[in-house]
C-alpha cells in the first residue's frame, strides 16, 4: 500500500478499543506500507504517536517529517524485516520513557536520516528493546542528535559516515 503527500495531524490511539496498545496515533500500519512525501505531526499514542507499525513485511518511509508526537515518532511493534527509512526528518517526538524518535523491534535501516530534537526518559533518539535480538539498525549518511541503545540481549547499531553526537548507553 502507499501512502504519498499528505498531512496526517491530531490523531490519537490512546486507549483505543481494538487497537492493540494504542499504537500509531497517527497512522497505525500493517502489511508492506510505503509512505512518502509525509507530515505526520502532533499526533498522540501509548506507541509509536506519530506512526505505529504492525507489519508482517518491510516498511519504506520517505521524504518525510515525523514531528511533535507524543509517545515516540515511529514504532515498530511487531516484525517489519529489512524497513527502510530514507530522507526523513524526526523532530520533537517525545516519549515519556524511552525511544523519542524511534522504537524499532525489527532490522531498519536510516539513510540520509536526521534525528534531532526529540525526548525520552532515556534513549530520546532510537531505542532497541530486548525483545529485538539479533536484529541491527544501520545508521548511513546520517545525523543523530540524540543518546541511542538497547536493553539486554537486543541488536546492535552498524554506523557509517554518520555524525553522532552522543556515545550509546547502555
Amino acid at each position: 500500500a502507499l501512502l504519498d503527500g499528505f498531512t496526517i495531524t491530531h490523531g490519537a490511539a490512546v486507549g483505543v478499543s481494538g487497537n492493540g496498545n494504542g499504537d500509531g496515533g497517527g497512522i497505525a500500519l500493517d502489511g508492506a506500507p510505503t509512505l512518502v512525501n509525509l507530515t505526520i505531526e502532533a499526533n498522540e499514542a501509548v506507541s509509536g504517536g506519530g506512526i505505529g507499525v504492525r507489519a508482517t513485511g518491510a516498511l519504506i518511509l520517505s521524504r518525510s517529517t515525523v514531528q511533535d508526537n507524543e509517545g515516540s515518532g515511529l514504532a515498530i511493534t511487531q516484525n517489519a524485516p529489512d524497513s527502510t527509512i530514507t530522507n526523513v526528518t524526526f523532530t520533537g517526538n517525545h516519549n515519556d520513557v524511552r525511544g523519542g524518535a524511534m522504537q524499532l523491534r525489527s532490522s531498519t535501516t536510516l539513510n540520509n536520516v536526521t534525528i534531532e530534537g526529540n525526548t525520552a526518559g532515556t534513549f530520546a533518539g532510537i531505542f532497541m528493546p530486548a525483545e529485538s535480538f539479533g536484529e541491527t539498525v544501520t545508521i548511513r549518511n546520517s545525523l543523530v542528535g540524540e543518546p541511542f541503545g538497547s536493553l539486554g540481549n537486543a541488536g546492535g547499531y552498524l554506523i557509517e559516515n554518520s555524525a553522532v553526537s552522543h556515545p550509546c548507553p547502555e
